[in-house]
């Protein structure tokens, strides 16, 4: 089967899929196990999990949504899918972190998503 051609990823078009991917999301702050800072289950209404004791909010969301988002891409790398996905949220994260727009814009996002489930 071949798949259709798509424009190859960016940065920019990385964090645009997470943005588009959030509101679809349910996440809430969990106590894991120490194995785990967060973790995703994937699906329409994927739920993501994260402990803020163990890593930032933004970060584990950042990540896990990288999973959401590249998951169908990411099925040949299986065995080095996470490393992959740690690469990917230190850029997307340096890139979100280089602008004050960026920064309050999923500040406020990941604040609404939380306030939702209270």
């Amino acid at each position: 089967m071949v798949s259709a051609k798509r424009a190859p990823w960016s940065l920019e078009s990385l964090e645009r899929a997470c943005r588009k991917a959030l509101p679809s999301a349910t996440l809430r702050l969990a106590n894991l196990p120490n194995e785990f800072c967060a973790d995703v289950v994937l699906g329409d209404r994927p739920k993501i999990r994260v402990d803020s004791h163990q890593i930032g909010v933004r970060t584990a969301v950042i990540h896990e949504l990288l999973h959401v988002v590249l998951d169908e891409d990411l099925i040949r790398f299986e065995p080095v899918e996470e490393v992959l996905i740690e690469a990917l949220e230190a850029a997307v994260n340096k890139r979100i972190s280089g602008s004050r727009r960026r920064v309050a814009w999923w500040r406020n996002a990941i604040d609404r998503k939380l306030r939702i489930r209270k």
